[in-house]
């Protein structure tokens, strides 16, 4: 549940639109869980296509979204859209609360809680595009209730390319038990 506050603006012409608008989202609840909101403004000129978005989950957890894709839309004779080039595209977050994953699981895992923190970019044609970027997971914990096992001290540190992504650092300790891994 929430408030959507939307306000859009077409101008220009069939052959070249333009349309800049802006999406806010207050008072935002999914599965039980409250948000701070959503606010983006999107836009359309000149063949290309922009995206300025931040989801604040608290007053300490956000993930941002910026880019812009090459896109051609018209409709004066008849209608057209294409995308004829390369994207750019940024998500960062210094940190989500992944404790809201615990709305989802049916109780098959428990507890869950952790920080994900994010810095992607993608870049090349929307057909092949090349991600490039870094991810982690800190201070994670989760109880399997069904095993009666609890995971405390979870660390996950990887990157992403274009051809793989690399585990550099996982560890995670249960009890005594301890796991440290790493992979491709």
């Amino acid at each position: 549940s929430g408030l959507l506050t939307v306000d859009a603006r077409i101008t220009g012409t069939a052959a070249a639109p333009r349309l800049t608008s802006t999406l806010d989202v207050t008072g935002l609840r999914i599965a039980g869980q409250d948000y701070a909101g959503l606010a983006a403004a999107l836009g359309y000129d000149s063949q290309r296509a922009t995206l300025d978005a931040t989801f604040q989950q608290d007053a300490t957890h956000s993930l941002t979204a910026t880019g812009t894709i090459p896109v051609v839309v018209k409709w004066a004779e008849g209608w057209h859209a294409g995308v004829p080039g390369d994207m750019t595209l940024q998500v960062r977050s210094s940190g989500l609360d992944v404790a809201v994953l615990n709305a989802f699981t049916n109780r098959t895992v428990s507890d869950i809680a952790g920080t994900l923190g994010l810095d992607l970019a993608v870049t090349g044609p929307v057909s092949n595009p090349h991600p490039q970027g870094s991810f982690a997971l800190t201070h994670g914990q989760a109880t399997l209730p069904s095993l009666g096992v609890r995971i405390e001290q979870v660390l996950v540190r990887g990157q992403v390319t274009e051809d793989a992504m690399r585990i550099v650092e996982l560890s995670a300790q249960s009890g005594a038990g301890r796991l440290t891994g790493s992979g491709e």
